[in-house]
């Protein structure tokens, strides 16, 4: 989305529209430029093992959505978003490769002409074990927003996540998640900021799949910033989700944050509903929202923007054309924190899309 290379943001989940991650974030140093997506997609379209698979499927998605956009900062206008996603899956004996890529640029109509190109590449391998379950992922994303008053500003991320599951039974299992996720951003200076993670989880599986997730997770973040040199930020607490997939999907999930030493504490929540209303006709609302509690509104360790620091709201509705295409309209809403401390981006789009799918081309 635009701005997103100004306020980068974290989902609970492994994202892309819900907290359960159905479609309904010295320090490390990465500098994702294209010739990495090259050199990624060239192992994503040869992996040695391809020989060996035993089924696969390959989904290719293009489309576009234009629209109203109206920013705080940059005034009001159109835009024109077109975007190709390929999406595919390779099953083994007791494993499965997914891969995921996307390509997407904007056009908009702004006092600034601001115009930008997206990429994004995502690699997830997981395999079971008996009762055990070991997933691995990894992605990276490039943003370039050419922006007239600021020019030219680049914004790079980098993600690696690793999963462990075991079942005790049917019923419950126990989960353990680690992450480690860099992103700068380029403009006049560089910011950095690299945060390492870690989740453990009880989990209560019931009726299929719907179930409830009882943990704690504890993460600390390192800034690079020109005016905050090498500070360190420490977040820890409880977590709790819970997942409904029948007659609807129902995702929500909520994390209490304490910071080591400061008088910050936040309210983190992810939410995802939706349902098809009719046969063709279908209605999702995602919201996220973070709240801060500043027990001591002079501190300094408050003005620390972490990865979480947006809110944001959507509603969708669409309609099945044909199987392979796909007409909504949406309105989203985004509030977001930038590098810079105190500075931030308000963000209103309403807008038409159109998506074509295409299953099996490869």
């Amino acid at each position: 989305m635009l701005f997103s290379s100004l306020a980068p943001k974290l989902n609970l989940g492994t994202r892309e529209e819900g907290a359960s991650g159905i479609n309904v974030n010295r320090p490390l140093v990465f500098s994702v430029k294209f010739k990495h997506f090259y050199y990624l997609f060239i192992l994503l379209s040869f992996p040695p093992f391809i020989l060996y698979s035993q089924s696969s499927n390959t989904k290719f998605k293009a489309g576009l959505e234009s629209g109203i956009i109206n920013t705080e900062r940059f005034g009001d206008g159109l835009f024109f978003r077109p975007f190709i996603k390929i999406s595919g899956h390779k099953k083994f004996t007791n494993s499965i490769l997914k891969i995921k890529t996307n390509v997407s640029s904007e056009i908009l109509d702004l006092k600034n002409r601001v115009s930008g190109l997206h990429l994004f590449a995502n690699i997830e391998y997981a395999a079971t074990f008996g009762h055990e379950k070991l997933s691995l992922s990894t992605s990276a994303k490039n943003q370039v927003h050419f922006i007239k008053s600021l020019k030219k500003q680049l914004f790079n991320e980098f993600q690696l996540r690793i999963q462990f599951v075991h079942n005790f039974s049917t019923v419950y299992s126990f989960q353990i998640k680690k992450w480690l996720i860099h992103r700068e951003q380029v403009l006049n200076v560089k910011n950095r900021l690299t945060k390492n993670g870690q989740q453990a989880d009880f989990i209560i599986k019931y009726f299929g799949r719907n179930l409830w997730k009882l943990g704690a997770f504890y993460e600390k973040t390192d800034f690079n910033y020109p005016q905050n040199i090498n500070k360190h930020q420490w977040r820890f607490g409880p977590a709790i989700e819970f997942n409904y997939n029948k007659s609807l999907i129902l995702s929500a999930a909520y994390k209490y944050g304490f910071y080591k030493n400061s008088p910050l504490n936040d309210h983190q929540i992810n939410f995802l509903i939706g349902k098809y209303l009719f046969k063709k006709t279908s209605l999702f609302l995602f919201a996220y929202y973070l709240w801060r509690e500043n027990r001591n509104s002079t501190s300094d360790r408050a003005g620390i923007n972490s990865l979480e620091s947006y809110n944001h709201i959507s509603l969708k509705v669409g309609y099945d054309l044909k199987k392979e295409t796909h007409i909504y309209i949406k309105i989203l809403f985004e509030e977001q924190e930038i590098f810079q401390r105190g500075s931030t981006v308000s963000t209103f789009q309403g807008m038409f899309g159109l998506l074509f799918k295409y299953g099996d081309i490869f």
